[in-house]
């Protein structure tokens, strides 16, 4: 039984881990989504520039 089809999303901290993700492009290889579930929550320039 393999985790291929796992996915890894980050955070549920709000955008604060973004700089992180930006600095560090590993991460790129490792996360799948990024993203904060709280309505009404603006994504960080940071976060727009990951796509």
């Amino acid at each position: 039984m393999g985790l291929e089809q796992v996915k890894i999303i980050a955070s549920d901290n709000l955008w604060e881990p973004i700089s992180w993700y930006v600095l560090h492009t590993e991460l790129t290889d490792v996360v799948d989504i990024i993203g904060a579930h709280y309505p009404g929550t603006i994504s960080s320039s940071n976060a727009r520039k990951t796509g």
